[in-house]
């Protein structure tokens, strides 16, 4: 985040994203800045996929000669998957005491990348509403639908997580009456049911 604010110290890619301005300098600037954002990126999926990766017991060997005990891909040489689980949370959580929105949506993209939808939602982060919301805006064709359905499935469980439990019903009741084929009639009832208890909790 420090590279990437010298890399735009005028903030011309934060307008850029947000469409106030969309000349060569403000596109250049959020290109440098993704940029570097995909590189903290990579070091947090590396980091995270040694701390899921264990080295493998020896096994008996399929032809005489000395025991080779092997390693997973994506294990970090010398890194410990516990000291791995470590350095990921401690660059994550400093990455996201950044103030800069751009970086905390490359997080939020990564996260989704990845599936990991329960770690997104247990970020503390002032951008993370409007994150969510951006990815609501309306798309086509069936699998765009289904995709569409997953991105607000998030909205409603973001509201209700934090405790905004009014807002939460209003996501699932439009989920509940949607014009969509994605979403099936036992899906819609569920919807419905969640949006009375969000309701009533508010």
């Amino acid at each position: 985040c420090v590279v990437a604010e010298k890399l735009d110290p005028q903030h011309r890619a934060q307008q850029c994203y947000s469409g106030q301005q969309e000349d060569p300098a403000a596109v250049e600037a959020l290109l440098a800045r993704k940029n570097c954002y995909q590189q903290m990126c990579l070091v947090l999926q590396k980091l995270y996929t040694a701390a899921a990766c264990h080295p493998q017991s020896p096994s008996v060997p399929k032809s005489p000669g000395p025991m080779v005990q092997t390693t997973p891909q994506g294990y970090e040489e010398g890194l410990s998957p516990l000291e791995a689980q470590r350095l990921a949370d401690e660059t994550l959580s400093l990455a996201l005491q950044s103030d800069d929105e751009l970086c905390h949506v490359a997080i939020f993209d990564w996260l989704t990348d990845n599936k990991w939808d329960d770690k997104l939602l247990e970020i503390q982060s002032s951008h993370l509403e409007n994150y969510l919301k951006r990815q609501t805006v309306g798309q086509v064709g069936q699998q765009q639908q289904t995709d569409l359905v997953a991105k607000y499935d998030l909205l409603w469980k973001f509201y209700e997580k934090s405790g905004q439990f009014i807002a939460a019903a209003r996501v699932l009741s439009r989920l509940a009456d949607a014009h969509s084929t994605a979403i099936s009639l036992p899906m819609r009832i569920e919807y419905l049911s969640r949006a009375i208890v969000c309701a009533r909790a508010a």
